[in-house]
């Protein structure tokens, strides 16, 4: 028997060092995203991020998190961390990881099924756009979005997982990575010029994109400035505005308004 070819099976090998238990979905999971997990290294990451690998689903998580440098296995997290590498696509250095390592199939098939966006092209840009689009259309009104339904989902599953994606964004310690991205989708869509057209009263109630508040103010002030003072209004959109992000960037505009408001 000594003389007999022995030939380790290296897949078996991964998966008991991983502790992964033995099925043929997880070992085809395993043998199909090989090319990452064939360095110690990065196996040791992957099980360092999932309490457990035992489903395919949690293994393809832990992939992408390990890949994508998202330090946590959420989905949110893994689109957080590819899109603030950048939104070309062939120079976000950790989107070519996921090309690179035959996993960009899995990261688009993930994106896809949690936000809605499903365009061939497979563009970081657009995905921003769309997220972006998709989360606003839950509190703006629906004719800033005329001719934009192609970059966005009306789904209303959609559109709540895409503004718990924005929502945690921009109340993170990074949200000034969301900041830059969004004025890129606010120039590319013209976003402002859309906005701009709608009532004070109708954008209150909107926290996602960084124009907002200057839209606002400059209503109000217009209004003033032509002796239109609604007081009453002033006041909710003041308290509304004041618990939303970017708030104390503009806060002594709002403090003045409402002072104004007062005294009328």
């Amino acid at each position: 028997m000594y003389s007999e070819e022995f030939r380790a099976d290296l897949i078996a090998i991964w998966m008991d060092e991983m502790g992964i238990p033995s099925s043929v979905a997880l070992r085809n999971q395993v043998k199909k995203y090989s090319k990452f997990l064939n360095a110690k290294a990065r196996r040791e990451d992957v099980v360092k991020l999932s309490d457990s690998l035992d489903s395919p689903m949690k293994l393809q998580l832990a992939v992408m998190a390990s890949i994508g440098e998202a330090g946590h296995t959420e989905p949110i997290a893994i689109i957080k961390s590819v899109l603030k590498a950048g939104l070309n696509t062939d120079d976000n250095y950790l989107y070519q990881e996921f090309v690179k390592y035959e996993a960009s199939d899995l990261f688009w098939g993930m994106v896809s099924s949690i936000t809605g966006y499903n365009d061939a092209d497979h563009n970081l840009g657009k995905l921003a756009a769309h997220i972006i689009l998709t989360a606003a259309s839950r509190t703006l009104p629906t004719a800033v979005f005329d001719g934009l339904s192609d970059y966005m989902s009306e789904n209303g599953q959609l559109q709540a997982y895409c503004s718990d994606l924005i929502s945690d964004w921009i109340h993170s310690d990074d949200a000034d990575s969301y900041v830059s991205i969004a004025e890129s989708v606010e120039n590319e869509m013209h976003l402002e010029k859309r906005v701009s057209k709608q009532t004070a009263d109708a954008l209150a109630d909107t926290e996602i994109l960084p124009c907002i508040n200057r839209i606002i103010l400059s209503k109000l002030m217009t209004d003033i400035s032509n002796e239109i003072v609604s007081s009453e209004s002033i006041f909710a959109i003041a308290e509304k505005r004041r618990a939303m992000v970017w708030f104390d960037e503009y806060k002594d505009y709002y403090t003045g308004i409402v002072a104004l408001a007062k005294m009328n």
